[in-house]
């Protein structure tokens, strides 16, 4: 079937901008979109695989409010040239630690995006996970 519509120049561009980024033309980049998108509602209303599950609350674990607050504290003070030695250990101990779970959230994204056939970037596009503007 074919099917043609008409969109704003802007938007043109941005869509072939995204299609080229993801190594497709246009119209294979908007079929595979429509079929994400038409896909996602009837797996909306389906219930969660146990694997599904598992993988979604491993991309769900994080730090405490406390931990977080605890690190931005090091890094303003490291950002002072105020940091002691046993904070510069405790900051490095908590960048590791934010790494290693930044790595297993990854890891549980992949394996999830592979389980639902979708690229990385839409999967996490469709749990609203952006990407940190400093990434």
């Amino acid at each position: 079937m074919s099917l043609s519509i008409d969109i704003a120049p802007d938007l043109q561009v941005r869509l072939n901008k995204e299609a080229a980024r993801s190594g497709m033309d246009s119209g294979a980049y908007i079929a595979r979109m429509l079929e994400e998108r038409l896909g996602r509602k009837r797996r909306s209303t389906a219930r969660l695989s146990d694997r599904e599950s598992i993988l979604l609350e491993k991309v769900n674990v994080g730090l405490s409010a406390e931990t977080w607050l605890r690190y931005h504290e090091l890094i303003a003070k490291r950002q002072d040239e105020m940091l002691t030695a046993a904070e510069q250990a405790s900051l490095v101990a908590l960048s590791d630690q934010i790494e290693a779970l930044n790595a297993q959230r990854l890891e549980a994204l992949a394996e999830l995006a592979r389980l639902r056939g979708m690229s990385l970037p839409i999967l996490m596009t469709e749990l609203g996970i952006k990407v940190p503007r400093h990434a």
